[in-house]
């Protein structure tokens, strides 16, 4: 069996700050949830969501720029979303995108599926940014 690479992408909008405490589930098509990849951004160790059952592993193989942090009041404000605890965030203001390079095989289909926690870790407002596939804008 042989993989490829597929990148996704983020552009950056001011100081780009992706509070990556979200998720990006990449799953083949189908009913379970074999086969999904389960990133959380941030973390620095796999785990099991104790409410989903679900595997998330740790985003730092398929990315080499930004940095780790932690959101504040995680705990408090999504108790039961482990994942949306942790982020990864760009300050490099030179950058014209920041691109996760997942796996992939040949003739699959594929669906990104991004889950964005904003957790106000630098008290200012909103992030605002688009997603690409192979520089497909979503």
């Amino acid at each position: 069996m042989s993989f490829g690479v597929r990148t996704m992408c983020t552009s950056p909008g001011m100081v780009f700050l992706v509070l990556c405490s979200h998720a990006i589930t990449l799953a083949s098509a189908q009913n379970t949830t074999s086969g999904w990849l389960n990133i959380n951004c941030g973390a620095t160790e796999t785990f099991v969501g104790p409410k989903t059952g679900l595997t998330w592993v740790p985003d730092g193989p398929y990315i080499t720029t930004g940095e780790l942090g932690t959101v504040p009041n995680a705990n408090m404000n999504f108790p039961n979303f482990a994942e949306a605890r942790t982020l990864r965030y760009f300050t490099d203001q030179r950058a014209k995108k920041f691109c996760y390079a997942l796996p992939v095989e040949p003739l699959n289909t594929y669906m990104p599926r991004e889950n964005h926690f904003y957790g106000n870790n630098d008290d200012t407002s909103f992030p605002s940014f688009q997603i690409s596939v192979d520089s497909v804008i979503f």
